[in-house]
């Protein structure tokens, strides 16, 4: 019996280095509640959190060391930024200079 694969999505292939390996490390060492618990946000409009956060800029720095925030969000596109975090939600549009700044201001 022939296994049969539905081709009518649509398919997305990149290159990610090593930013599943970081992002992996990250979930193992469960490192997201006591960057939450450091410096988290809370409220209804956090859309990304701290430590989605400052694993994507982790993810990025052993990537491309010399980049600057501002192309954060043009890293990411087209990148499985929602299978890196676990956030359903999130976009590589949400990942943008200003949310940035703020997570560094809280660093």
């Amino acid at each position: 019996m022939a296994v049969q694969f539905d081709n009518t999505g649509d398919l997305l292939s990149t290159e990610l280095g090593n930013i599943g390996l970081t992002a992996a490390g990250f979930d193992y060492f469960e490192l997201a509640p006591v960057i939450e618990f450091c410096i988290g946000k809370i409220g209804s409009h956090v859309k990304v959190t701290q430590s989605e956060l400052v694993k994507l800029l982790c993810c990025q720095v052993l990537n491309v060391p010399y980049q600057s925030l501002y192309g954060t969000s043009e890293f990411y596109r087209g990148k499985p930024v929602r299978a890196l975090t676990g956030n359903e939600e999130l976009n590589e549009e949400d990942i943008n200079r200003d949310v940035l700044s703020r997570l560094l201001d809280a660093m």
